[in-house]
């Protein structure tokens, strides 16, 4: 928390010193054919999160991911555009989708399709809201991210029961909250009606590069087809889980019929740009208009 105030300050100063007016006067954000694609996660802070579709609205123009593909692939010239995602799945979505939508913007959720299936909550949502009531688990947490992020998938899911095993020895009542709950099919199926595109993120959230050539295949395959088949679509946009991808995760993709796939690295997208390896913002829900500002400026390392 004290983090992110102390990031929301800092980008202030920037916005409202003139700074980042100047930096922007004679940065290439002043020239044509390039494309911003944020990422969003989860959706708590409705108000701030309002403002931000607020201002995208006023300052560019908003597209979808298809039609960015499509002026990223042509010989013509485009001014800025910019696209909004949505990694994971997450509940408290779908309460905002109706009014994006009603402000005819068009945006694109990469969906994890194991947690809609069972309901699950994700696994680092679950050890981060156990870690809030067990100082020991706390203490551990970052280490405990990294090692289970960098683990071998095969040995992952073991690993983590083991984990959650040993600290719900203690009794405590953890109480998840509505807030990590993933989307469910029912609320997918009523967002479609709302226009909104879906993508692939993977059946299980996998780190794909730490999986076996036949599990990473797979878990890519029937994300793709319980999407299509749910939603009667064809599903041509895939995000790394975790934003982890190398040359045989690209090939894995085209060979699925694939037509992109954006990372987690940060930058804007130009005609130059692979289609495969697709930079984003990351905008967290709780970030002040100038820290948006910032982001989108190419200042935010």
């Amino acid at each position: 928390m004290k983090i992110t105030l102390f990031k929301n300050l800092f980008c202030s100063l920037l916005y409202y010193s003139g700074f980042l007016w100047a930096y922007n006067k004679v940065a290439r954000h002043s020239k044509r054919n390039y494309i911003i694609i944020v990422v969003y996660h989860n959706i708590r802070n409705k108000k701030l999160f309002s403002e931000h579709i607020e201002y995208f609205q006023k300052k560019y123009d908003v597209i979808s991911l298809s039609e960015s593909i499509e002026l990223l692939s042509d010989d013509k010239n485009f001014n800025p555009k910019l696209v909004i995602t949505f990694d994971d799945g997450y509940k408290n979505i779908y309460s905002v989708v109706k009014y994006i939508t009603q402000n005819k913007i068009p945006i694109c959720i990469f969906l994890s399709t194991y947690y809609i299936e069972s309901g699950d909550i994700f696994w680092w949502d679950t050890f981060r809201m156990m870690a809030k009531k067990d100082k020991k688990l706390s203490r551990r947490l970052l280490q405990i991210e990294q090692t289970l992020t960098e683990m071998p998938q095969e040995e992952r899911d073991s690993k983590i029961e083991e984990l959650l095993q040993y600290y719900a020895l203690d009794g405590k009542v953890y109480d998840f909250g509505s807030e990590m709950l993933p989307l469910s099919w029912k609320d997918v199926e009523k967002m479609k009606e709302y226009n909104v595109d879906f993508g692939s993120h993977s059946h299980r959230h996998y780190v794909l590069t730490n999986t076996r050539l036949n599990t990473m295949k797979g878990d890519i395959k029937i994300n793709k087809e319980l999407i299509e088949k749910k939603l009667s679509l064809n599903c041509q946009h895939f995000a790394y889980p975790g934003g982890y991808y190398n040359k045989k995760t690209i090939q894995i993709l085209k060979e699925y019929g694939f037509v992109s796939a954006v990372t987690t690295k940060y930058g804007i997208n130009t005609k130059n740009t692979d289609l495969f390896e697709l930079y984003r913002i990351g905008i967290s829900d709780e970030d002040w208009i100038p820290t948006v500002v910032v982001k989108l400026s190419g200042l935010w390392i």
